[in-house]
């Protein structure tokens, strides 16, 4: 595949995700993707089959994109904390362009079905397993609190920053890069270890 094709195909999804995100998938139609990106509906089948293709796609693409990024983060030879706010910074770069394919990926990946919804839920899960991972590096290295599971650590991190994708506006709050130090902050002065609660059993 050209360059080119990989530059339309990218653009098709970014406006595709754009009218997903705003209008939802459910209400959205392949002429109304096709209109907005320029071409006759029937063009869009160069690209993909059906519509749920398309969302397959852009769900694929998203996590791809994060998965690489975080096992580039979780493979460095540094502390945890310094992965933790790493990964953090490379959750939040997703808001640079609005944050629409991290969105409909979280929102709508649940229009999938079969084998669709089974290489979206697979790349899911290594990206979990991963941040998980790095909090239990954290617990060995004392820097994590250890009366919490690393997966409701994970959990509670994700909902900390999926959770800006839907009232981010790009030029009218702070801008990514800032938030996801707030974020990092605000999350490691909870789960440090210092704030390890004694006495506790661990969940």
């Amino acid at each position: 595949m050209t360059n080119k094709s990989d530059e339309s195909r990218q653009r098709l999804y970014a406006v595709a995700a754009r009218l997903f995100a705003e209008r939802g998938y459910d209400k959205t139609s392949i002429r109304e993707v096709a209109a907005a990106y320029g071409v006759e509906s029937a063009t869009l089948y160069y690209y993909v089959k059906n519509k749920e293709e398309l969302l397959r796609n852009i769900c694929i693409d998203t996590l791809s994109e994060s998965l690489d990024g975080l096992e580039a983060i979780a493979a460095a030879d540094v502390s945890a904390v310094e992965k933790l706010q790493r990964a953090a910074a490379s959750h939040m770069a997703a808001l640079r362009d609005g944050g629409y394919r991290q969105r409909v990926m979280l929102v709508e990946m649940r229009a999938l079905s079969g084998e669709n919804k089974k290489q979206v839920q697979r790349l899911r899960d290594r990206y979990d397993a991963l941040l998980e991972q790095v909090l239990e590096q954290g617990q060995q290295e004392q820097s994590v609190r250890t009366d919490v599971s690393a997966k409701y650590l994970r959990l509670a991190l994700l909902g900390l920053l999926n959770w800006a994708i839907f009232w981010y506006r790009p030029g009218k709050e702070l801008r990514p890069e800032q938030l996801s130090s707030m974020f990092a902050d605000l999350f490691l002065s909870g789960a440090s270890a210092d704030a390890d609660a004694t006495g506790r059993n661990k969940r």
